[in-house]
């Protein structure tokens, strides 16, 4: 177990048994929970807040707010519910429950942008842009896929195959590499430069400069 406190606030605890949780706070508020058993929770709010939250069990429930109110909900079992609302630009709402019996193609553009793709008979694609640049693609047969661009640069790749990979970049410059199949790398750079390697497989290996030139290697057998 580790908590790692950087000037700016990194906060990190690691606990390379079965699960490895996780709670950053850069600044801008990034805050991710990684549990690498069975379940992937995800965190974030940049700002402009984006809040996702994701399963990889069976389900992907993801709960997103870009200043717009954009709210998908995505439930990857058997049916696929969404719920968008856009009407911060247009003074209109759209409001959308997918029922994925066999395939439900649908494409909509209200005057913000909302675009969104659904093929529900293998893969669940969506792609989003509501102004402030939220671009999702989402693959329900073996992986989700995740791309999001909220302003201030929060991209995310998610694969819940075998692997969960993460890619973060707040402004102020964190970038996290999670593989849930045998290894969790993670590299965080905030600003003051604090940069983690961790390898749950065997080793845990960390390298921790904040400024003062804190250097750490660890590894946990």
């Amino acid at each position: 177990m580790m908590n790692v406190e950087c000037g700016n606030k990194v906060m990190m605890n690691v606990d390379c048994g079965n699960k490895v949780m996780m709670n950053v706070d850069c600044g801008n508020k990034v805050m991710m929970n990684v549990d690498c058993g069975n379940k992937v929770m995800i965190n974030v709010d940049c700002g402009n807040k984006v809040m996702m939250n994701v399963d990889c069990g069976n389900k992907v429930m993801m709960n997103v707010d870009c200043g717009n109110k954009v709210m998908i909900n995505v439930d990857c079992g058997n049916k696929v519910m969404m719920n968008v609302d856009c009407g911060k630009k247009t003074g209109k709402k759209v409001m959308m429950n997918v029922d994925c019996g066999n395939k439900v193609m649908m494409n909509v553009d209200v005057g913000n942008k909302v675009m969104i793709n659904v093929d529900c008979g293998n893969k669940v694609m969506m792609n989003v842009d509501c102004g402030n640049k939220v671009i999702m693609n989402v693959d329900c047969g073996n992986k989700v896929m995740m791309n999001v661009d909220c302003g201030n640069k929060v991209m995310m790749n998610v694969d819940c195959g075998n692997k969960v990979m993460m890619n973060v970049d707040c402004g102020n410059k964190v970038m996290m590499n999670v593989d849930c199949g045998n290894k969790v790398m993670i590299y965080v750079d905030c600003g003051n430069k604090v940069m983690m390697n961790v390898d749950c497989g065997n080793k845990v290996m960390m390298n921790v400069d904040c400024g003062n030139k804190v250097m750490m290697n660890v590894d946990w057998q």
